[in-house]
């Protein structure tokens, strides 16, 4: 019943966002564009980063509308909110004010065509959300939102992976058997404190713990919530996994080896640290890097950005801000180019309004190139990196694609640094066989049921015999003696 009926609610809700962007067209509204972000300029989208890269954005957008002989031209209006003077700083306190600033602009016929933003699920969710969100609302591309609470939202784009790309990547990948790695069930998972955590390993390690998504279904996972859980799990003899993941940089790896010392030759560090570039910019790795693998997106393409005055701050937040913007223009461009088809050519058709006007799109961007699946949703080729023993250097072990959740194996014959040239089990070898103190509770055990077992049934035999004395108890025992054989014979006789 609920999901014909979600359906329909989707379908509404887009044909709207169509017809929202159909409006922009036709009302000529300086093609605005709205971009909603952090003015803290502690965040790697903070408005001095992020408006230099959406003005250059929309020069590029202005090139290409030249080709196809369009004179429409982008616009951008900035809205930041300044969460400086909160108790809570950042994301954490973003609740309400992209509610607020949509209400402003609408107050003041400002909508426009399109927002840009926010980044913090927090405030996209209360835009979006088919029950408490707004129902005034334009289409929505964010840089962030990663949150599982803005899945399959029609009016929101994520032009970054959302943590369900995260979960479905990794439940895959551990349940996968390669030449090189055995299934792997079991696995720690170290959630940092809100304020401790970054705005993506916030929601990639929330939905690794949501008892309701894939991971927690299929993964046998225990959390870890402090530093000192983290390294006792570590130094335990009697741990749940060998395999650790965690969401941050190479830092946070090092800094926890420090406290511990020598670590099993067991232990799988799987580090989530996806918008780091570093791993391509110097492939020689870090010390203590050796047994970790690193989940990163691919090579970026920041190359033709080398001329832009904030090239020294570039980042993926920054670099999606500026493709969101190539995104819009490149979908109407295209709805422009269907309009002029269709009044040149008799039988051509329009774009269908069933269709997320976001949805099912590639493009070249600053950050590469971007497929979004049907809900708007980037899918990328997760790389998974290793240290190779023989040059020190990283290198690809893996390619994840989320369009398909599929590996692709990168390094046929890898040097791994773990035993016999193989990622290690995900149980320790405690669990996997018996141990000594296993076999000796075991033969106890068989002992106590053995004994027990002949206890009873002696307790039987007695039983029987005093209830057969108990049958001759009237007689006097002196009267009670052994017949000879004749005696019995004779007896039987007559």
């Amino acid at each position: 019943m609920f999901l014909p009926y979600l359906g329909v609610l989707v379908a509404a809700v887009v044909v709207a966002a169509n017809k929202m962007l159909d409006q922009c067209l036709s009302a000529k509204r300086q093609y605005a564009m709205n971009v909603v972000l952090l003015e803290d300029n502690t965040y790697a989208w903070s408005r001095p980063l992020v408006q230099a890269a959406v003005e250059q954005a929309i020069q590029r957008d202005r090139e290409e509308n030249i080709k196809y002989d369009f004179n429409f031209t982008l616009t951008a209006n900035f809205n930041g909110f300044n969460t400086t003077f909160y108790n809570r700083q950042g994301c954490g306190s973003s609740t309400c004010e992209g509610v607020a600033i949509l209400k402003m602009l609408h107050n003041k016929g400002e909508v426009g065509c399109v927002m840009l933003g926010p980044s913090c699920t927090f405030a996209t969710f209360q835009l979006v959300d088919d029950v408490i969100g707004l129902s005034l609302s334009i289409p929505i591309i964010s840089a962030g939102s990663f949150g599982l609470s803005c899945d399959y939202k029609p009016k929101l784009t994520r032009i970054l992976p959302p943590a369900r790309k995260i979960s479905d990547m990794l439940s895959n990948f551990l349940m996968e058997v390669l030449p090189f790695k055995d299934q792997w069930e079991h696995v720690y998972v170290y959630k940092k404190f809100v304020d401790n955590a970054t705005e993506d390993c916030f929601w990639y390690t929330n939905a690794l713990e949501a008892p309701a998504a894939n991971f927690a279904k299929q993964i046998k996972r225990q959390m870890l919530r402090t530093e000192d859980e983290l390294t006792k799990a570590l130094m335990s003899e009697e741990r749940h996994s060998n395999i650790f993941i965690l969401c941050g940089r190479l830092d946070d790896v090092v800094s926890v080896k420090a406290k511990v010392g020598p670590l099993h030759q067991d232990t799988v560090f799987l580090l989530l640290d996806i918008y780091n570039p570093e791993y391509y910019v110097n492939a020689t790795s870090s010390q203590g890097m050796q047994d970790v693998l690193v989940v990163t997106l691919p090579k970026r393409n920041y190359d033709y950005g080398s001329a832009l005055q904030f090239n020294d701050t570039i980042n993926d937040y920054v670099a999606g801000y500026h493709d969101s913007a190539l995104l819009f223009g490149k979908v109407l461009r295209e709805r422009e180019l269907s309009q002029r088809n269709k009044s040149n050519y008799r039988d051509s058709h329009d774009v269908p309004l069933s269709d997320n006007p976001f949805g099912n799109v590639s493009f070249l961007g600053m950050a590469g190139h971007y497929v979004l699946d049907e809900y708007g949703d980037r899918d990328v080729n997760f790389s998974i990196i290793y240290t190779s023993t023989k040059t020190g250097k990283y290198d690809t072990l893996l390619v994840f694609d989320t369009s398909c959740n599929k590996t692709i194996e990168m390094a046929h014959d890898p040097d791994l640094p773990w035993r016999g040239n193989r990622l290690p089990q995900d149980l320790p070898e405690s669990l996997v066989g018996l141990s000594t103190q296993n076999v000796i509770v075991i033969v106890l055990s068989v002992s106590v049921v053995v004994v027990t077992a002949m206890a009873l049934i002696f307790y039987r035999q007695n039983r029987k015999e005093r209830q057969m004395q108990k049958k001759w108890s009237h007689i006097s025992p002196h009267l009670i003696g052994p017949l000879d054989e004749k005696e019995v014979f004779l007896k039987v006789q007559s």
